[in-house]
């Protein structure tokens, strides 16, 4: 795998196969009142730039999906709306002004059109610069889109069209992109769909032309653009019309498939109350990255889990990230998100993996699951003698740290040889027919049998090697009382409580409801209503907000540090950092001081806070933050479980890399709210795992009504001595058996 720059969120661009039969795209005015509604429910929270910290398009995922082409508009279910895309007629282009697009290119312009209901048209020749964009749009991130536009072309394959997010909320590879179709010179309605990336509140619309070389003097008009949210069917049909082009598989449960999986597999098929979505995280380097945006895993899941809950997937990738860097993203991305299933993907030593599996196993309660590493091109020598033989990584040990961490195993690997020799395939490069894009990166028709492989392990079992309960469990407030016995209870103090149905309520002033639990985070179901008032929150006899449970942020590059001569400049610097005693939340930054690799470090808060070197172990002069060196990655070529590193530092005197750390437990909690509504909030996260005692305290000024609480119990439990966050807790982990 090369190493290459890496970009924010990127979407997934899906070509419509089949839509549904129900209306026709409004017309102008119609659209005008649900674009006006689109704009209105927007969120438009600022977000990070990270848009100069792209892949290289060989980590990138292909392009995926089919094309609908049309004589008309497309159809448009009653639960869609119109996005705000000010100008999508382009009137105003003509007339000179912009108005919310940004046109260049010499021979691109804007005249009036033919097509069908528009007048005006853009044109470009296929061999001159051309880039069209509608920036700052209120997209949404998990939502899916439609955006349909009129087109008419000589040689459409030589431009792409596509959707990048302008919000730093996760790395992802490049934004993907999508060839425009082939229409010959005939006007045809073309509908793209795109699902947004989670995290995103405002994104860009593009049309270029595409880098490939193309033959001069061919042509491309666009008109009438159009965009409005898609339904959750439409996506399946898009997906599965794309599947249909490959041999279909029999993907059906064998005896010990998803036996590591009981919580994901009963969120699944139970979902959650109150509702909220499925959350899947995936980690790793680019052979990640080009799994895609986790469609065929949300599709797959969709069809064995019917009513299952909406389910999300991110992704955190860079170029050639052995586990030992991927660990500080488990850190820092992972852990504070608290997701439901962790996918890991990737290369590196099995030591340093199981640092993954002991930091994710003792501060969440969500499944895992790892696929052996596909074949490469120069894995021909092992064929036929040794399917596990790679120079990627010793997948023997995988298999057994997988067994001692309860983690689902996916033999990929096997699975992918199986295929090959089913279908008379060799490892070879074949990028349009084969599994294999170059000679290490899967190709999308890869990528597809590697979901598949992992999919297949959602599976319904009779039993598995764990019970769900233990890691995630519900305590019903009504069962508050003190003969509620057990490790677990809850008790009342006070004579305002009321048992109404499944709430139990109170609005006495310091009426209390005490939580006895194991666990490391502990969760409130509510209500809200116009009468409600407010609540303490005590932890173990403290104010909740004042406990020592942080999370440390993502670790971001400065906007001018140094670009490396080839690589990512996010190839360079500290990919995690561990917490020491005494913790303020606040604001930190590196500074590079030189080009040697020492640097300062400064809090917001605490000010200067000692001087380090990046080769050398730094724990802060307050004590609060602590530097490993094996997490500070010197560029891309830093691989070091393949070969040792050269030596040579990649920064540069004036880089910075900036993170927060933030307490992750409130001191109060409100129940008032316009009529009447269930929420669930998170009191405490990132205690240390084992016992405690909550107090929930009545404030008097309202009431507070309570219907459970939600425990979280990692697998993994820490000297219950050791500061949560900090180091001595994140490295010695006593098993609590049965994974």
């Amino acid at each position: 795998m090369s190493h290459h720059r890496i970009v924010l969120t990127p979407v997934i661009v899906f070509m419509l196969a089949v839509m549904p039969t129900i209306a026709s795209e409004p017309s102008k005015p119609a659209l005008a009142k649900e674009q006006q509604s689109g704009k209105k429910d927007a969120d438009v929270r600022p977000g990070r730039d990270l848009s100069d910290q792209r892949m290289q398009r060989a980590e990138e995922p292909e392009e995926v999906g089919f094309v609908s082409i049309r004589d008309s508009h497309f159809v448009v279910p009653p639960a869609t709306k119109s996005l705000d895309l000010p100008n999508g007629s382009f009137k105003e282009l003509v007339k000179g002004r912009p108005t919310h697009w940004q046109l260049s290119g010499p021979s691109v312009c804007a005249v009036p059109g033919a097509a069908p209901e528009a007048s005006v048209s853009i044109r470009a020749e296929s061999d001159k610069p051309f880039n069209l964009t509608a920036a700052d749009l209120p997209f949404v991130g998990d939502v899916p889109y439609l955006i349909s536009f009129w087109l008419k072309s000589t040689s459409a394959s030589s431009f792409e069209v596509g959707v990048s997010s302008n919000d730093g909320t996760s790395i992802y590879g490049r934004h993907t992109v999508r060839k425009l179709p082939q229409v010959t010179t005939k006007w045809r309605r073309v509908g793209i769909l795109v699902r947004v990336a989670s995290g995103t509140t405002r994104g860009s619309l593009w049309f270029r032309r595409a880098p490939e070389e193309v033959p001069q003097g061919q042509t491309l008009q666009l008109a009438d653009v159009r965009i409005r949210t898609a339904t959750e069917d439409e996506m399946d049909r898009a997906y599965w019309g794309w599947r249909a082009k490959y041999p279909p598989r029999d993907l059906s449960a064998r005896p010990t498939d998803g036996a590591r999986l009981a919580l994901s597999i009963r969120k699944l098929t139970e979902g959650f109350s109150p509702d909220r979505p499925f959350l899947i995280w995936g980690i790793g380097p680019s052979y990640l990255n080009m799994l895609g945006d986790g469609t065929t895993l949300i599709h797959e899941l969709r069809k064995r889990f019917p009513g299952a809950p909406r389910i999300i997937y991110k992704k955190h990738v860079g170029s050639s990230v052995p586990w030992q860097y991927v660990l500080g993203w488990a850190r820092h991305v992972v852990i504070p998100d608290q997701p439901d299933l962790v996918l890991l993907y990737g290369i590196g030593a099995e030591a340093d993996l199981e640092k993954i599996f002991k930091t994710l196993r003792q501060h969440t309660t969500a499944d895992i699951i790892v696929a052996s590493v596909h074949w490469k091109a120069d894995d021909v020598k092992n064929w036929g003698t040794d399917e596990d033989a790679t120079n990627f990584g010793n997948i023997p040990k995988m298999r057994e740290l997988c067994a001692r961490y309860g983690v689902e195993f996916v033999e990929n690997r096997k699975e992918w040889a199986a295929y090959m020799r089913e279908h008379g395939m060799k490892i070879e490069v074949d990028p349009q027919h084969g599994l294999l894009r170059d000679a290490v990166h899967q190709s999308d028709y890869g990528a597809l049998i590697i979901n598949e492989n992992i999919a297949r392990h959602f599976a319904r079992l009779a039993g598995f090697e764990y019970q769900a309960n233990q890691r995630e469990r519900k305590l019903p407030a009504v069962n508050a009382g003190k003969n509620a016995g057990g490790a677990e209870r809850l008790l009342t103090q006070g004579t305002g409580w009321q048992r109404q149905g499944t709430i139990l309520s109170s609005s006495q002033k310091v009426d209390r409801l005490t939580v006895h639990f194991t666990g490391n985070r502990i969760d409130l179901v509510g209500i809200r209503s116009d009468a409600g008032g407010a609540a303490t929150i005590i932890v173990d006899g403290k104010p909740a907000d004042t406990l020592p449970c942080f999370y440390t942020s993502y670790m971001v590059c400065g906007a001018k540090n140094a670009r490396p001569k080839s690589g990512s400049v996010m190839d360079s610097g500290p990919h995690g950092v561990s917490l020491g005693a005494n913790v303020v939340p606040q604001e930190w930054t590196v500074r590079m001081l030189d080009d040697a690799g020492n640097y300062e470090l400064s809090g917001s808060v605490t000010g200067t806070d000692g001087r380090g070197n990046a080769t050398k172990p730094f724990t802060s002069v307050s004590g609060q933050i602590i530097i490993p060196p094996e997490l500070w990655r010197h560029g891309g070529g830093c691989v070091p479980f393949m070969h040792p590193w050269d030596g040579q530092i990649i920064n540069k005197a004036g880089d910075t890399f900036t993170f927060s750390v933030s307490r992750c437990s409130v001191g109060s909690v409100s129940f008032h709210g316009t009529g009447q509504s269930r929420f669930r909030m998170s009191l405490a996260r990132n205690l240390p795992n084992t016992n405690h005692v909550l107090d929930v305290v009545a404030t008097g000024d309202g009431n507070m009504g309570i219907e459970a609480f939600e425990i979280y119990e990692p697998p993994l439990h820490a000297d219950p001595s050791a500061q949560p966050g900090s180091s001595a807790s994140a490295n010695t982990p006593s098993l609590k058996p049965p994974l």
